[in-house]
C-alpha cells in the first residue's frame, strides 16, 4: 500500500511552515515516486519508509540562517554544516531503493 503524508502544494517559508522544515516536493516528482514503486520488483517484505522531498528548500533565507533561528536547540546528525537553500532532509532511502531523486528547484 502506498501512502502519502503531508503532500500540498508549494508553500512559502514563513515562520509557521518551520514544522515541515521549509520542504516541498512538485506533484511531478511526487508521481514519479509513486510509478517507481509500483513498477518496481519488490525486493523488501512488510513495509518501508522514506523521505521524499526536495533537496533544498523555498525560503528566502539560507538553511543554516533559519537553522539558527527556529531550531538551534536541536543538535544536527553527524554534524552537518548547512550551505545555501540546502534541505533537511535525507532522502537517500528513496533514491537506494527506489533510484529517486528529485531535482533542485532551480532545475
Amino acid at each position: 500500500m502506498l501512502q502519502a503524508r503531508g503532500v500540498e502544494i508549494l508553500s512559502d517559508a514563513r515562520a509557521e511552515n518551520r514544522d515541515g522544515l521549509w520542504g516541498y516536493t512538485r506533484l511531478d516528482c511526487v508521481a514519479d515516486l509513486f510509478l517507481r514503486a509500483v513498477g518496481q520488483d519488490v525486493t523488501w517484505s512488510g513495509h518501508e519508509t522514506f523521505f521524499a522531498v526536495a533537496p533544498d528548500t523555498l525560503a528566502e533565507s539560507s538553511s543554516e540562517t533559519l537553522r539558527q533561528k527556529y531550531w538551534s536547540q536541536v543538535p544536527v546528525r553527524g554534524g552537518v554544516a548547512f550551505s545555501g537553500k540546502q534541505g533537511f532532509f535525507d532522502c537517500g532511502k528513496a533514491k537506494r531503493l527506489l533510484g529517486w531523486v528529485h531535482p533542485p528547484n532551480s532545475a
